[in-house]
């Protein structure tokens, strides 16, 4: 077997409970428990379950934006939580987010230019001010849209736009692999479906491994090669996406899928509806 590219051991998340006039420690919320995941070049892996199993919290302890409280990351084979100063910084260029609002996670008072370059020459992956430019220009490309966009703000766009704009802020630092956090979950219907077409035309282009998080199976189903159930802060359950459609083992995940609607979208395969997707012209929508 291949090394995995991301690969989480036992990792544990637990914030603490204070009480009384000493502020005493009184409990803790075991956010993440004993969870364990492994993520290969080229794999699009789900995390899904309700609001609050801690499904977030889990990818952002995974990547250091909240530190563990114990557990072991291991990204390109090396031990993440371990690393340090240059190292540190130079593995989680490799390692992109997208946050569910857009919006909140750009700059307001940047240009697009700006949202996007302004890392490039932070980490020094350019020399000069139109080096940055024509690498701009190239990555709106890649996201679908025009280059009359660098010079505009956030709010000028809109939210599938904005979407797209997190997407090529992310994919600019070359990552090898992307946290999708509930990136869709915010759009209508027919913007979820050009951006998803987007993440997966990115994906085979690029090469990139996602982990994308969601409380919608339709969405997962439609994207994902492998599915993480989680509840009540672990992992209840593994497995390749149709045979989780198909034979669900544990009662939560069951519990899930009888809370779908019984429709077309649900029974078609993940490769017809890509397919039907291709057709709405992310390119130039949303």
């Amino acid at each position: 077997m291949p090394t995995p590219l991301f690969e989480v051991k036992n990792l544990k998340k637990f914030f603490p409970i204070y009480r009384g006039l000493l502020n005493r420690q009184i409990g803790e919320v075991r956010a993440v428990d004993d969870v364990s995941f492994v993520i290969h070049e080229r794999e699009i892996v789900g995390i899904v379950g309700e609001s609050g199993c801690g499904k977030s919290t889990t990818a952002r302890t995974a990547i250091r934006l909240l530190e563990p409280t114990s557990g072991e990351v291991y990204f390109l084979g090396r031990n993440f939580l371990s690393l340090k100063g240059k190292a540190l910084t130079l593995h989680r260029q490799k390692i992109q987010m997208v946050f569910q609002d857009p919006l909140a996670s750009l700059n307001p008072r940047k240009t697009i230019l700006d949202n996007i370059g302004e890392a490039l020459l932070y980490h020094k992956l350019i020399a000069t001010k139109q080096e940055q430019i024509d690498h701009v220009c190239e990555i709106l490309k890649q996201v679908g849209l025009p280059i009359s966009s660098l010079k505009q703000y956030p709010h000028q766009f809109s939210g599938g736009q904005q979407q797209r704009i997190s997407i090529g802020r992310a994919i600019a630092m070359k990552p090898k692999l992307i946290i999708l956090d509930e990136a869709v979950s915010a759009l209508d219907l027919s913007v979820q479906a050009q951006i998803l077409n987007l993440l997966y035309s990115l994906k085979e282009k690029l090469g990139l491994s996602y982990l994308f998080i969601s409380h919608d199976l339709s969405v997962i189903r439609c994207l994902c090669d492998r599915i993480l159930v989680m509840y009540q802060g672990k992992i209840v359950e593994e497995q390749p996406t149709e045979k989780l459609f198909t034979s669900p083992q544990h009662p939560y995940t069951k519990q899930l899928l009888n809370s779908l609607p019984n429709n077309l979208w649900e029974q078609q395969k993940p490769a017809q509806r890509l397919s039907k997707l291709d057709k709405s012209g992310y390119l130039t929508n949303g």
